[in-house]
């Protein structure tokens, strides 16, 4: 059963010297996963999730203003080299400051447990929930919940992050099986809002490597 998703409500407090000013109001900067097939102009300011061996199905994270948090129905600006320059900031200050903004959103994690002796993590109570999987604080979160310091995380579907603790994949235990159709289940059911089939392994709130495709 894939977790619904719920849209959350920014926290406020969030840095805006990269923000874009639109109708008297500040729209702060946010990372966004979009699908490795994401198909973008030359100067999208954009990067794979984890860099290593060229595995199909690596994520891009996209930086973007949610114009769509102000003003119901407006779009997804995403943020280009042109933009950085115009404002006479770095891509790595735009990041920086996503990033910031990111951890201040209220998000948080639930735990389930669909057989006895397997336990997950799912935080679905944001927009932006996969995109936690750049936050390692919240990650650490997750560790604390489980009673583990290494994960195997997923993010099958915009707003929709699960976790588990990584022994059972090391050691071919039923509930790896389980968990991985739970992540392919909520990537096919996304549609359009799906973001990856892979997983990743994460320890101490620190990605390690990209586990497996399909």
């Amino acid at each position: 059963m894939c977790p619904s998703t719920e849209p959350g409500a920014p926290a406020g407090a969030f840095r805006t010297s990269c923000g874009l000013e639109v109708g008297g109001q500040i729209s702060p900067v946010f990372p966004i996963l979009m699908p490795a097939d994401w198909q973008h102009p030359p100067t999208q300011v954009c990067r794979p999730l984890i860099v290593g061996p060229q595995l199909p199905g690596i994520p891009q994270v996209a930086l973007a203003y949610l114009m769509w948090e102000q003003s119901p129905g407006a779009d997804t600006f995403y943020i280009r080299t042109e933009r950085v320059k115009a404002i006479s900031k770095t891509v790595a200050d735009f990041e920086q400051e996503a990033l910031h903004n990111l951890a201040l959103r209220p998000a948080s994690w639930g735990v389930m447990e669909p057989a006895p002796g397997a336990r997950l993590a799912i935080c679905a109570n944001d927009a932006l929930a996969a995109e936690r999987i750049l936050d390692g604080a919240f990650i650490r979160e997750a560790q604390e919940l489980l009673d583990t310091d290494s994960l195997m995380v997923a993010i099958p579907a915009r707003g929709q992050l699960l976790a588990t603790p990584l022994a059972p994949f090391v050691k071919g235990e039923r509930h790896a099986t389980v968990f991985k159709a739970m992540a392919r289940q909520c990537h096919d059911a996304a549609g359009e809002r799906g973001i990856t089939t892979g997983m990743f392994i994460m320890i101490k709130g620190v990605m390690n490597s990209m586990a497996e495709y399909g």
